[in-house]
Order: structure tokens, then sequence, then C-alpha cells
């Protein structure tokens, strides 16, 4: 059984000037074990503002904000997905597409992904279903055209318009974060 020797070390202040951050380091007394560093801000008000990691404070309210818009964007990603899975299927399942490279060439070809030959070939040979192999809201044009045959174009329009949307918000939101150095180890 080992024991840890705990040390703190004041690194930094924190924004509002009263308090600091502060570096706590534990170190195993063998020498298999690797020592373990955290931090915390030590500062009342500015503990339930920020978030310490390595060299950087995080605004916590600026990282929820930016993280909720990156899920509404994914969950629009996932509304068209569904929406269109039908329409993405039959599409990929047309008979003059006789290979993985030619469905994969497709999917290039309309800006749809994957890239990686390899991980494509694993998710066919998976029975992934296509819609699930490549990101059909990349290339809303070809959805649309999609749509207009299936009769859905008000719904994708909704959606896409939910997902630029959501995407625009997340990519215009800024996250506040301070930068500190620690030289105390």
């Amino acid at each position: 059984m080992s024991t840890w020797e705990t040390t703190e070390y004041k690194i930094a202040e924190c924004p509002c000037g009263t308090g600091h951050v502060v570096r706590q380091t534990s170190t195993p007394d063998n020498p298999w074990s690797r020592s373990h560093a955290s931090y915390r801000v030590q500062c009342e008000r500015c503990s339930k503002e920020w978030a310490p990691s390595r060299g950087l404070l995080t605004h916590i309210g600026d990282q929820r904000e930016y993280d909720d818009f990156w899920r509404a964007t994914l969950n629009a990603a996932d509304a068209i997905d569904t929406l269109m899975e039908p329409e993405v299927e039959a599409y990929f399942s047309d008979p003059r597409l006789k290979s993985m490279s030619q469905e994969r060439r497709e999917m290039e070809k309309l800006h749809l992904g994957p890239r990686d030959i390899r991980l494509y070939r694993q998710g066919r040979n998976a029975n992934m279903k296509y819609s699930k192999l490549c990101h059909p809201y990349r290339n809303p044009a070809w959805l649309m055209a999609l749509a207009g045959k299936a009769g859905k174009v008000a719904e994708l329009t909704e959606l896409i318009v939910e997902y630029d949307e959501a995407q625009r918000a997340h990519g215009a939101k800024q996250v506040r974060r301070i930068t500190f150095r620690d030289d105390s180890h």
C-alpha cells in the first residue's frame, strides 16, 4: 500500500483578483506510480464562473452555451438524416453502383463523405445503412432534389434552416478563456 504527498501552489490570480488559481499535486511515495495534478479556483465568486485546467480558465456559462449550440447542430443533422433516410438508401441502392468503391466515389462526388475507403468498407461489411455512412446534410441541393421526388420539400426546408441557424450560432459563440502560466512543476 502506498501513501501520497499532496502539495498546493498558488499559480495565478483569479479573474476578479480576490483569490487564486491553485494547482494541487499529489505525489506517490513509490517510483512506479505517477504524480497527479489538479486545478481549482480558490475564490467563492470565480469558482462558480470559471473552470480551471492546465494553463487555462474557461468561462462555464459560455462553454455551456457553446456546447448547447453544438448539440442543436447535431440534433438538426440527425433530424435531416432521419427524414431523408429512405431516399438516401434508395439512391445508393441503385444497381448502377456495382461496388463499394463506386458507392463511395458517388458519395465523394456529392461531397457527402466519408473520405476513408477502409472505414467505408468496414461499415458496408457490417451492413450499416448508406445514410449512416455519409452526411447527407452536407449537400442541401442534392437533398432537395430527393425531397422533391418524395414530397418532403417543406419538412426538409424547415430542418435545413434549423441546422443552418444552429451551425451559425455555434460558430459565432465565443467562449471566454484566460490563460495563465503554470511554472510550479
